[in-house]
Parts: C-alpha cells; sequence; structure tokens
C-alpha cells in the first residue's frame, strides 16, 4: 500500500488468513450490531474494539503489522452498514446516499492500491512499524514491549 519494507522480524501472513481475518472482522461487526445495546455510538465503539483487537491477534500470531492496513477502508464501510441496519428509523434517503459515497471511495481506494495480501500474503512491513520500535528504544519490532505498546496501542488502538 505504500512504502513496504522487509524486516528481520517480519512474519509472512498468508493469503488465507488475510481473507479469514477481515471476514471475522464482518462477522464481528454484525454480531455487535446484532446484539447491541440502545446506543448506537456505545455499539460503534464496542464494534471498533472488539474487531481492532482481533485484527491485532492476527497480527501478533504472524508477527506482521501491516494487516492492520486494510481495516482503515474496512472500518468505515462496516460501521455505516451496521448503523444503518440498526438505526430505529430505518435507513433515511441521506444514510443511503453516504453510504453509496462511502462505497465508491472504498472502491475507488482499492482498485487504486490493490493490497497483495489478499492474492499472495504479506511479506513485508510499513516501514513505519519499526521505527516506532526503535522510538521504543528498541531494535526491531520484536518483543512484548513492542506488541503491546507499538502494535497494539501505537497503531490498532
Amino acid at each position: 500500500m505504500g512504502r513496504e519494507e522487509r524486516f528481520p522480524s517480519t512474519g509472512f501472513l498468508p493469503a488465507y488468513a488475510c481473507w479469514l481475518c477481515y471476514f471475522l472482522v464482518g462477522v464481528g461487526f454484525s454480531v455487535c450490531f446484532a446484539f447491541s445495546p440502545s446506543d448506537a455510538w456505545q455499539t460503534g465503539f464496542m464494534a471498533s474494539m472488539l474487531t481492532t483487537v482481533l485484527v491485532f491477534c492476527f497480527a501478533f500470531v504472524f508477527k506482521n503489522t501491516s494487516i492492520y492496513d486494510p481495516y482503515w477502508c474496512w472500518f468505515p464501510l462496516f460501521s455505516a452498514i451496521g448503523w444503518m441496519s440498526t438505526a430505529e428509523s430505518g435507513p433515511s434517503a441521506r444514510s443511503c446516499y453516504t453510504l453509496g459515497l462511502l462505497m465508491a471511495w472504498f472502491l475507488r481506494y482499492n482498485s487504486q492500491w490493490p493490497w497483495e495480501g489478499w492474492t499472495h500474503g504479506i511479506r513485508t512491513e510499513d516501514w513505519r512499524y519499526p521505527m516506532m520500535a526503535r522510538k521504543l528504544g528498541l531494535r526491531d519490532s520484536v518483543g512484548l514491549l513492542y506488541w503491546l505498546g507499538g502494535s497494539l496501542v501505537g497503531s490498532h488502538l
């Protein structure tokens, strides 16, 4: 998606894991909105936190934080669909128009910058992740301090 590099600590994340991760993100959003409390903002926050931690788990297991990159496109789309589908008044013309614009942006972004994770898996990481590790005083993106401080808190949350 951007300047991608391979570092000694970068793990390989196969395409099936990328697909499984984002399938589970969709399921996570669906479950949160299906069994949501009455407050839409709480539901959106709960869905965001749950799915962010889910993506982090994949990043941690496969040692590649770049799996989070597509989340920036999928999150707004899943959130909008969730809020529209649970609105008390039902979807309005304004919300449908907004969702249409969001989907147009989503399609344009993904066609302009296709993500190799869907087809080949991920062998590289965004150059900023090891840079964050160095700011934590680490030599590379390894260790619990990096995964909790740099990846989970610094990138995902």
